[in-house]
């Protein structure tokens, strides 16, 4: 009777503990949804901003001599 009693209150940390973990696990996964949005946005925003604005105007159109010195 006292090892049955024993083991119910070990059990009963275990599950306590189990509940525990699965709060702090549902806690992480909400964080880690909400970083992924604020990350995703962020990337959309860079990507449209990539798109908007060149860098920099090229020229297409250029020659090439070439310039030899001889002495």
């Amino acid at each position: 009777m006292v090892v049955s009693a024993a083991i119910l209150e070990e059990s009963a940390l275990i599950l306590e503990e189990s509940a525990l973990i699965l709060e702090e696990s549902a806690l992480i996964l909400e964080e880690s949804t909400l970083l992924e949005s604020v990350f995703v946005s962020e990337l959309a925003l860079l990507l449209q901003a990539a798109k908007a604005t060149p860098i920099a105007n090229t020229k297409k159109n250029f020659f090439i001599c070439d310039c030899f010195y001889v002495n």
